[in-house]
């Protein structure tokens, strides 16, 4: 990051966004969040705590007003999506983009005070630009979602049955995640445990015989695709 931006800048974030998540975690009780509309007692409780808070945190009350007011806007945008059939099953996908906006007010917010629009934009175009960068996104991003549908593909074909829920899916992605992360560490250790740990669990339980094939076909290929990627993005950025 550019000199431009000093200490001063950086601490300023941090205690703007220490009054964000103090405020809607830790201050926020739970009658307040199911009491929640636009016009409810609770909403504006929570809201003025957001604009007392980020205001002592920071000395800057206009801000802190222009912050709690779209915290306001989007709580509310929230408690009306909320109920929509669409977002009944994917509680978790509106409290991410919630949590997204109010992180993102936040930082446009002391992107403005500290007028460093033009030094984040241009330190975030040298990254998109960054080859090394670019390596790393597509290894990550090729062992998630891509790889979990050749593994299913896969077992699947060796199995003849669909036995991989969502959960498991999502929880492989977390896994490869970390064994690549652990391998551009060179912390080839870790995936060792891991993979003991896990295996250990699975096997331990019922009907093992019945699953033990299919299951530690799909862990091995998932740890070798990962590693494997690990070694090549080592090898490209030379770590």
């Amino acid at each position: 990051m550019t000199n431009l931006l000093i200490e001063s800048d950086w601490v300023l974030l941090l205690k703007l966004l220490l009054a964000h998540f103090l405020s809607d975690f830790f201050l926020q009780s739970n009658s307040m969040i199911q009491s929640k509309s636009w016009f409810s007692k609770g909403m504006f409780l929570h809201v003025l705590v957001v604009f007392v808070l980020t205001g002592a945190f920071s000395f800057l009350w206009k801000e802190a007003l222009l912050i709690a007011s779209i915290h306001y806007v989007l709580d509310g945008l929230k408690m009306m999506f909320n109920p929509l059939s669409m977002f009944k099953k994917k509680g978790t996908l509106l409290f991410i983009l919630d949590q997204l906006g109010h992180i993102l007010t936040v930082f446009f917010v002391w992107m403005y005070v500290t007028d460093s629009f033009m030094e984040i934009g241009s330190e975030f175009s040298l990254l998109l630009n960054d080859k090394d960068v670019l390596v790393g996104l597509i290894g990550y991003i090729l062992i998630t979602t891509p790889t979990g549908y050749l593994i299913d593909t896969a077992t699947k074909k060796m199995d003849g049955r669909v036995l991989v829920s969502k959960h498991s899916f999502t929880i492989s992605i977390l896994e490869r995640i970390l064994i690549l992360t652990f391998v551009l560490l060179n912390q080839f250790t870790v995936i060792g445990v891991l993979f003991v740990v896990k295996n250990f669990r699975k096997f331990s339980g019922e009907h093992v015989e019945e699953k033990s094939e299919y299951v530690l076909f799909g862990t091995l290929l998932s740890y070798v695709i990962s590693i494997g990627v690990g070694i090549g993005l080592r090898m490209v950025i030379k770590l």
